[in-house]
């Protein structure tokens, strides 16, 4: 069974902070995605990857998820967080939780 990653909830317009994932293994030269949507085979909502550089890898085991303000649609997402290796092995390493919350101070 997978971990679930339970992001504690998260007010829309505000400043989603960073985060540093280890894994148990080298992904110095993989591909690492994470997708948010509010079910399964929705629209993707944001994301983070190591293709645009919203996660950096800092070491052969460890990334960052780099801080961004989340100003998308108050709801609840499903997400996971996938290993894509250079021989097209994918491996899901955890699935995640968030709810976006609306925000009432508006600038």
């Amino acid at each position: 069974m997978l971990q679930v990653w339970k992001i504690k909830p998260h007010i829309k317009g505000d400043t989603f902070s960073s985060r540093q994932i280890t894994f148990p293994f080298d992904i110095t030269a993989c591909k690492i995605e994470m997708q948010f949507r509010e079910i399964a085979n929705s629209r993707l909502m944001f994301f983070w990857s190591t293709t645009n550089n919203t996660f950096e890898k800092i070491n052969a085991n460890q990334i960052i998820m780099k801080s961004r303000i989340l100003d998308d649609k108050v709801a609840s997402y499903i997400s996971d967080l996938q290993v894509i290796y250079p021989d097209g092995t994918v491996q899901t390493y955890f699935n995640a939780t968030i709810q976006i919350i609306s925000d009432i101070t508006r600038t």
